[in-house]
């Protein structure tokens, strides 16, 4: 994607969308197509991503640890 270490993108799922600053990380560290986003930063609201309406049919949780999003590097 070209996107750099410490570079502005914007992460857009279904919900909504977030704009935050890239890691990138070696190929060992996290699986290919895969986005890791910490919660519970105040500049970087990752609920904004997350669906509010749809909840795991077992546990009754919201889904919170995959949410299909896609990558814009920020122009």
């Amino acid at each position: 994607m070209g996107i750099r270490d410490g570079e502005p993108v914007t992460v857009i799922s279904k919900v909504g969308s977030l704009d935050i600053r890239a890691r990138v990380v070696h190929a060992a560290e996290l699986r290919r197509g895969v986005v890791e986003i910490y919660h519970g930063w105040e500049e970087c609201r990752v609920n904004f991503l997350t669906l509010d309406q749809v909840n795991d049919p077992i546990s009754g949780f919201p889904l919170l640890k995959a949410v299909p999003v896609k990558i814009m590097k920020k122009v």
